[in-house]
């Protein structure tokens, strides 16, 4: 679908394998960990607490104040990036995907001015989604109208995130965000049917 309709550029077609390896990096690394602690698919995600709302109607804003909440837990960006990390070494993989936030905001920097981007920072339900290759966020990356979004790969490849992020940690609720649960309100409470929904308008 790439080469057949999405008309990239060159640093496009750079930025869009680059996306592609990590992502199927990522999805090896999952596959591995399951198999490895099959214990982590008996973890249960309980009420969680999603934040959705037509974008820049507030729900970044609300969603990191929520996830300050000591009791409360969020996807981070280098969660998403590196739901396995390849390296224990905490510094080193904010560090790495401090690098990424940095490569995409030399790439597009008025974005860095309606949107703050950090490793650190709690981020989007479908960044976390990208390995599962339905998520809106590689149509948000190009226009290729071969590659549709698919809601529920995405949701179902996100349950297992979750999953394994809290495998082992302390119980803590989710606190989960992205505008573009608008469109599958029914697949979230399918997936995660005690969730409370936070909806923001202006």
């Amino acid at each position: 679908a790439i080469e057949r309709t999405a008309k990239l550029s060159v640093v496009g077609r750079l930025l869009t394998r680059q996306e592609i390896l990590r992502c199927l990096r990522t999805r090896l690394f999952v596959t591995h960990e399951l198999d490895r602690d099959p214990r982590i698919l008996d973890e249960q995600i309980v009420a969680p607490i999603v934040v959705t709302g037509q974008g820049r109607s507030g729900t970044t804003i609300l969603f990191e104040l929520l996830a300050l909440d000591p009791g409360l837990r969020s996807i981070s960006a280098t969660d998403a990036a590196h739901p396995v990390p390849p390296t224990r070494d905490r510094a080193q993989l904010l560090a790495m995907t401090e690098c990424e936030h940095e490569l995409w905001s030399d790439v597009q920097p008025e974005f860095a001015t309606i949107h703050e981007m950090g490793a650190h920072l709690p981020v989007e339900c479908i960044h976390a989604m990208m390995p599962s290759f339905g998520s809106f966020q590689w149509w948000m990356f190009a226009d290729v109208p071969d590659w549709p979004p698919d809601f529920v790969a995405s949701l179902r490849f996100h349950e297992v995130v979750l999953k394994l992020l809290q495998h082992g940690k302390p119980e803590a609720t989710w606190v989960l965000k992205t505008p573009v649960y608008l469109a599958m309100l029914d697949l979230v409470f399918g997936t995660y049917a005690d969730a409370f929904l936070l909806l923001t308008h202006r």
